[in-house]
Order: structure tokens, then sequence, then C-alpha cells
């Protein structure tokens, strides 16, 4: 059963520590319709709601993990009346905090359903066939479904983000 509260358009809510390009993913699936403050410190710090198109509200929250306990409460209310969640991850990739972070989501929120693991700064590092795949299954040992992996055959050399959802059948 997916954990969701009832709202008027679905919620499609991104986390992810600071930093690691929520509010760019943002102004990317708007076609820059919002300017989004961004940097390479803090600067979301607060629960945002973007209409895309009408038809989805995308909620900015502050970035995690940033040693201000104040920004975690506000992602986690926003993380709990999520439909979906985007869980962006910069491609230097799951270190122990942010897999904890992955594990409070799938497991004590119950989101695994309603999880997309989104790869961002694809372009600042390349790595060799496989090697980002295997760290997301390494990082999701354990969750209740295995992450099936997607990635964009542009992503190696572009901004293009990859993209990682839990499977719903066994592979």
């Amino acid at each position: 059963m997916l954990a969701v509260d009832e709202h008027h358009r679905p919620q499609m809510v991104l986390t992810g520590q600071y930093s690691s390009g929520k509010s760019t993913l943002i102004e990317a699936l708007t076609d820059g319709k919002y300017q989004v403050p961004r940097g390479s410190a803090v600067t979301t710090d607060r629960v945002e709601v973007f209409n895309w198109d009408g038809m989805v509200d995308l909620v900015d929250t502050p970035g995690v993990q940033a040693g201000r306990p104040e920004h975690d409460e506000r992602a986690e209310e926003a993380l709990r009346s999520a439909d979906l969640v985007l869980f962006t991850v910069t491609v230097d990739l799951f270190d122990d905090r942010l897999v904890e972070h992955l594990r409070h989501v799938t497991e004590d929120l119950r989101k695994a359903p309603q999880l997309l693991v989104v790869l961002t700064k694809c372009r600042s590092l390349r790595a060799a066939e496989g090697v980002r795949e295997a760290e997301v299954r390494e990082a999701g040992s354990g969750l209740p479904k295995e992450p099936a992996i997607s990635q964009s055959p542009s992503s190696h050399a572009t901004d293009q983000p990859a993209a990682v959802s839990p499977s719903t059948t066994s592979a």
C-alpha cells in the first residue's frame, strides 16, 4: 500500500543533501519557469511548492544532513505527504549518512514504492560502465525492493540526470 496523504494535486517531493541538485532539477523540469535560488552552500531553507503545468506540485525541500535540524524536520514533513519522492544524489554517490537517509525514507516513511533516485551532476565526474548502478544497488541492499536502475545513455557526458527506481518485480 502506498503511504500518501490526500491533496489537490499530486505532490512530487524532492529530497537529498544540500547542493545535490534539487532546485536545479525543478528549474529543468519547468523549463526555467521558476528561478529557484541555488549555489554550493545551503540555499533552500524552507519548503517551496511549484505548480508544474497545473498537473503536479513540485515540492523543493531544504537539504538534509546539513547540520541544521530544522531543515531536516521541514524536509521530513514534506516527505510524509509525498505521492512521489525524487531522491537526488550527486554523481559522487552515497556516503553512510545519505544511505541512512535513503533507508529512513524507504523504511520508516514507507516511501519505497514511490521513490525514484535521480543521479545529478553527471557531467562533473565520469564513471566506468556499471559503477554508478553498482553503487546504487549497494546503497539499497536490504531495502524491501531491489532498485531497478535506468541511466540516460547521454548522462555520462551531459547534465541529464540518471534515474533509478525501486523495482516492482525481481530481475
